[in-house]
């Protein structure tokens, strides 16, 4: 069996809001940048995806690249609700709202045991999750940091048995 995978390019940004400032960012991301919505699996919570404009309106067979997500809650995955300061180029000081980035992901092609097997190998904690509607498989980690980071495969790619499933540490975020 042929083990080698490669990562390929980077699939899409998923940005989360409280449920108040969710008009606002849909408004940034469609009026200013121009990113157009389109379908979106039916996730437990709310949001939207959106495409690059180049995808056909009728017709979304290109990538949703920002994934725009309410927190139902009101509260945020790993990001303390406080606000950073920046300084201007004359020194003065003003408030700016913390970012607000889950995760990145990058689309994979090859065999997704080899990746699982690569993590293994290296002692990387894991957990691979499918997409409810599409099947894509996400392998999610995290870099030392503690970024979120999704690998993703295509639904095509057979899963590893249940017990290859992940590789969670005692002290994991995943």
């Amino acid at each position: 069996m042929n083990e080698a995978w490669s990562l390929e390019h980077l699939d899409h940004a998923n940005v989360q809001t409280e449920a108040s400032r969710f008009p606002l960012l849909a408004k940034f991301y469609t009026e200013i940048l121009g990113l157009v919505v389109g379908p979106r699996p039916p996730f437990r919570v709310d949001g939207m995806w959106l495409y690059c404009p180049s995808v056909s309106k009728s017709r979304f067979d290109g990538p949703a690249i920002v994934h725009l997500v309410v927190r139902p809650d009101g509260t945020l995955h790993y990001v303390d609700r406080q606000t950073q300061f920046e300084r201007s180029e004359d020194g003065e000081k003003s408030a700016v709202p913390i970012p607000r980035m889950d995760h990145f992901a990058i689309r994979a092609t090859g065999n997704l045991r080899g990746c699982v097997t690569h993590l293994r190998t290296h002692n990387v904690p894991y957990k691979i999750v499918v997409v409810p509607g599409l099947g894509t498989r996400q392998v999610n980690v995290r870099d030392p940091d503690g970024n979120l980071i999704e690998i993703q495969f295509p639904s095509s790619c057979p899963l590893p048995p249940a017990s290859e499933m992940q590789l969670v540490h005692s002290v994991s975020r995943l």
